[in-house]
C-alpha cells in the first residue's frame, strides 16, 4: 500500500528520474514555475528581486510551487524505498529547514518589492497549498 501513496506523491509532481545520474530531476511543478515566470517576464532565481508578481498558473495554488514539489518527492522516496518508519519524519523536518532556510527570506524580498499586493497574495493562499 506504501508503495501505491509513493508512486501517486511522485507522479503528482511529475518525477522523472534519469537512470545514470539520480541527481537530475525533472518535474512538472518546476516547469510549469518558469513557464508562469517566464510569461510575466520575471526573474526564475529564487535569490534576485523579482520584476513582477506572479499569482497566476501554478501560483494560484500555491506560494511556493517548487518547495511543495520537493516535499512531495522527499515523501515519495521515503515511502517508495520502504526506509524505516521513522524516516517519514524527515519530511516535516524538511519543510521546516526549506521555510527557514529558503521561504522566509524570499517572503521578505517579495514584501519589499511588492508591498500590500504581496501582502493580497499572501491572505488569499497558503504558504505550501491552498
Amino acid at each position: 500500500m506504501c508503495l501505491v501513496y509513493a508512486d501517486c506523491g511522485l507522479f503528482f509532481t511529475g518525477a522523472i528520474f534519469n537512470r545514470r545520474r539520480f541527481s537530475q530531476c525533472w518535474r512538472c511543478d518546476d516547469v510549469l514555475c518558469v513557464i508562469e515566470m517566464s510569461r510575466h517576464r520575471t526573474d526564475v532565481i529564487p535569490h534576485l528581486q523579482s520584476t513582477s508578481l506572479v499569482t497566476s498558473g501554478i501560483f494560484g495554488l500555491s506560494d511556493n510551487p517548487i518547495h511543495l514539489g520537493d516535499v512531495f518527492v522527499l515523501a515519495g522516496l521515503v515511502l517508495r524505498w520502504q526506509a524505516h518508519p521513522a524516516m517519514i519524519l524527515l519530511v516535516p523536518a524538511f519543510m521546516y529547514v526549506i521555510a527557514l532556510s529558503f521561504m522566509k527570506p524570499e517572503e521578505m524580498r517579495l514584501k519589499t518589492g511588492f508591498g500590500d499586493d504581496f501582502v493580497a497574495y499572501c491572505d488569499t493562499i497558503l504558504r505550501w497549498l491552498s
